[in-house]
Protein backbone atom coordinates (compact mmCIF):
# COMPACT_ATOMS: atom_id res chain seq x y z
CA UNK A 1 0.00 0.00 0.00
CA UNK A 2 1.03 3.64 -0.55
CA UNK A 3 0.51 4.95 2.90
CA UNK A 4 2.94 3.73 5.62
CA UNK A 5 0.71 1.68 8.39
CA UNK A 6 0.46 3.98 11.05
CA UNK A 7 -0.95 6.75 8.99
CA UNK A 8 -3.65 3.81 7.99
CA UNK A 9 -4.22 2.45 11.09
CA UNK A 10 -4.75 6.60 12.34
CA UNK A 11 -7.28 6.72 9.37
CA UNK A 12 -9.25 3.56 10.27
CA UNK A 13 -9.20 5.37 13.67
CA UNK A 14 -10.36 8.00 12.90
CA UNK A 15 -13.05 6.87 11.02
CA UNK A 16 -14.10 4.82 14.53
CA UNK A 17 -14.40 7.48 16.13
CA UNK A 18 -16.32 9.63 14.15
CA UNK A 19 -18.85 6.63 14.42
CA UNK A 20 -19.01 6.47 18.22
CA UNK A 21 -19.70 10.14 17.90
CA UNK A 22 -22.86 9.53 15.94
CA UNK A 23 -23.86 6.58 18.82
CA UNK A 24 -22.70 3.33 16.53
CA UNK A 25 -22.75 0.37 17.69
CA UNK A 26 -20.18 -2.51 18.42
CA UNK A 27 -17.47 -0.37 16.71
CA UNK A 28 -14.54 -2.42 16.23
CA UNK A 29 -11.59 -2.38 13.88
CA UNK A 30 -9.94 -5.38 12.15
CA UNK A 31 -6.22 -6.06 10.98
CA UNK A 32 -6.96 -7.46 7.86
CA UNK A 33 -3.94 -7.29 5.63
CA UNK A 34 -2.01 -10.20 6.35
CA UNK A 35 -5.16 -12.38 4.96
CA UNK A 36 -6.72 -9.31 2.46
CA UNK A 37 -5.05 -7.63 -0.02
CA UNK A 38 -7.55 -5.63 -1.02
CA UNK A 39 -7.64 -3.33 2.45
CA UNK A 40 -5.49 -3.39 5.53
CA UNK A 41 -8.02 -2.96 7.90
CA UNK A 42 -11.81 -3.05 8.41
CA UNK A 43 -14.15 -0.38 10.60
CA UNK A 44 -17.26 -2.32 11.33
CA UNK A 45 -20.04 -0.35 13.16
CA UNK A 46 -23.79 -0.73 13.11
CA UNK A 47 -26.63 1.30 13.38
CA UNK A 48 -30.66 0.68 14.74
CA UNK A 49 -31.99 2.48 11.40
CA UNK A 50 -31.80 4.02 8.47
CA UNK A 51 -31.78 7.44 9.50
CA UNK A 52 -28.63 6.55 12.05
CA UNK A 53 -26.82 5.06 9.23
CA UNK A 54 -26.87 7.71 7.17
CA UNK A 55 -25.86 10.23 10.03
CA UNK A 56 -22.63 7.66 10.63
CA UNK A 57 -21.34 7.50 6.99
CA UNK A 58 -21.85 11.26 6.88
CA UNK A 59 -20.01 11.58 9.96
CA UNK A 60 -17.40 9.54 8.95
CA UNK A 61 -17.04 11.79 6.05
CA UNK A 62 -16.69 15.04 7.27
CA UNK A 63 -14.12 13.75 10.11
CA UNK A 64 -11.71 12.01 7.35
CA UNK A 65 -12.31 15.08 5.14
CA UNK A 66 -12.01 17.88 7.73
CA UNK A 67 -8.62 16.27 9.22
CA UNK A 68 -7.43 15.62 5.30
CA UNK A 69 -8.29 12.17 5.38
CA UNK A 70 -8.37 10.10 2.45
CA UNK A 71 -11.56 10.10 -0.24
CA UNK A 72 -13.68 6.48 -0.72
CA UNK A 73 -12.66 5.04 -3.76
CA UNK A 74 -15.87 2.85 -3.77
CA UNK A 75 -19.36 3.83 -2.26
CA UNK A 76 -22.20 1.01 -2.10
CA UNK A 77 -25.43 0.37 -0.36
CA UNK A 78 -25.99 4.42 0.44
CA UNK A 79 -28.85 4.65 -1.02
CA UNK A 80 -30.38 2.25 1.11
CA UNK A 81 -29.27 3.22 4.30
CA UNK A 82 -29.33 -1.23 5.38
CA UNK A 83 -25.75 -1.44 4.98
CA UNK A 84 -23.04 0.85 3.20
CA UNK A 85 -19.17 -0.14 2.55
CA UNK A 86 -17.14 2.83 1.92
CA UNK A 87 -13.51 1.76 0.39
CA UNK A 88 -10.52 3.53 0.75
CA UNK A 89 -8.76 1.51 -0.71
CA UNK A 90 -6.35 0.93 2.66
CA UNK A 91 -9.09 0.66 4.78
CA UNK A 92 -13.00 0.18 4.82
Amino acid sequence: MSEPDDEIQQWARLAAMAADDKLADDTIIIDVGEVFSVSDYFVITSGSNPRQVHAIVAGIEERLTRDGGPKPLRIEGRDEREWVLRGYGTFA
